[in-house]
């Protein structure tokens, strides 16, 4: 980072803060993201450069596609989804 003035955004997930069996690699390096992202913006915050993290909430991916193979599971998951 050389230049002053900027914007750095990174996408985590919520599995940093509530991880699902067989996802511990995945939820660990969304933690990390995010205490990375807290420590570059301390850093940075000086020379008008903010950092911050977007938790978009669920989205559809084979990832997580056993998650939702019932309608109600299906349910549960648009019920806490911004989106719906």
């Amino acid at each position: 980072l050389m230049r002053d003035r900027g914007r750095i955004i990174n996408i985590s997930s919520a599995a940093a803060h509530r991880s699902f069996p067989e996802s511990v690699t995945y939820a660990m390096t969304k933690g990390a993201l995010e205490t990375l992202t807290l420590a570059v913006a301390k850093e940075v915050a000086e020379r008008d450069i903010t950092a911050n993290t977007v938790v978009p909430g669920f989205v559809e991916t084979d990832m997580n596609a056993r998650r939702r193979e019932t309608p109600e599971a299906a349910a549960v998951l648009a019920a806490h989804s911004v989106f719906g």
